[in-house]
């Protein structure tokens, strides 16, 4: 579901989260429900900014993590 990200996608994803929060998303294809993300602590070794809007994405093998920078 999550398993190809658009730049566009990023901005319908961030109204489902609160600015400041980082969210972790489960893009396995297991076929299983995805559950709520729980926001969590994160040390980010690699973010690629999206549109220079406060969104970033950082992805690790199959996790892809939406960061909510406040201004």
């Amino acid at each position: 579901m999550f398993a190809q990200f658009h730049l566009l996608n990023i901005f319908k994803l961030a109204q489902l989260f609160n600015i400041g929060s980082i969210s972790k998303i489960n893009t396995s294809k297991k076929g299983k429900k995805q559950q709520p993300p729980k926001p969590r602590k994160v040390v980010f070794k690699k973010s690629i900014p999206a549109l220079n809007q406060g969104f970033a994405i950082w992805v690790h093998r199959k996790t892809c993590f939406l960061i909510h920078q406040k201004f």
